[in-house]
């Protein structure tokens, strides 16, 4: 039998866990920050820096911003369905493949336009200050890739989490919720009569079950 509130315990305890990595991260974050400022100051190589750090983000949030958000539902799609789930690490690992070529290619057509890009985002730059910010462009530009890997990564690792925040629901549900009290004043969550559990199903995430 399962224990009363082990779901919710579950459920909590992953919420405590994504608050402190999240907490630390800013503080990881502000640190960075500051120990820039501390030991280079507001000053142009500062400035240069700055700027060819920002480009390789915004390459990646405009080409692979969407790698997680498909990620998630067609992973979950090919594991739902019994036809498709023995291509699911096949699928998985050509995503990986397409990921890190697509980025190259982006990233080698990206080395010729870095001055152009540095202009873009900082035009008012001098001419040294712009070389300096170009040549930095250069050296961090493979950044992208990683980049792209940790979407790639982060997309089966929450979809992973996915399914087991998924059962803690179910478990919290059956142990301090009636089922059919809940279903009856939900009416967009959908339900399990099998399992006798409820829970939201979370529109572009789970696919719907076929009728």
């Amino acid at each position: 039998m399962r224990k009363p509130g082990r779901g919710r315990q579950t459920v909590a305890r992953a919420a405590a866990v994504v608050m402190v990595v999240t907490v630390l991260s800013k503080l990881l974050g502000f640190g960075r920050e500051a120990s820039l400022a501390a030991v280079f100051g507001a000053t142009r190589v500062t400035d240069a820096y700055l700027v060819a750090m920002v480009i390789p983000g915004l390459l990646f949030s405009v080409v692979m911003s969407a790698i997680t958000t498909v990620g998630i539902p067609v992973f979950s799609e090919y594991l739902h369905q019994e036809e498709k789930r023995k291509s699911f690490l096949p699928l998985v690992w050509s995503c990986f493949h397409i990921i890190v070529f697509f980025l190259l290619i982006v990233c080698v057509a990206a080395f010729p336009l870095t001055p152009w890009l540095v202009k873009l985002l900082a035009p008012g730059f001098g001419p040294e200050q712009a070389a300096l910010a170009a040549t930095l462009v250069k050296i961090v530009l493979p950044a992208i890739v990683f980049m792209g890997l940790a979407g790639w990564a982060q997309g089966v690792v929450c979809f992973e989490v996915f399914r087991t925040l998924k059962r803690a629901l179910r478990n919290c549900s059956h142990n301090s919720l009636s089922s059919e009290s809940v279903c009856s004043k939900l009416k967009p969550v959908v339900v399990c009569p099998s399992e006798k559990c409820c829970y939201p199903k979370i529109f572009g995430i789970v696919p719907r079950r076929k009728s």
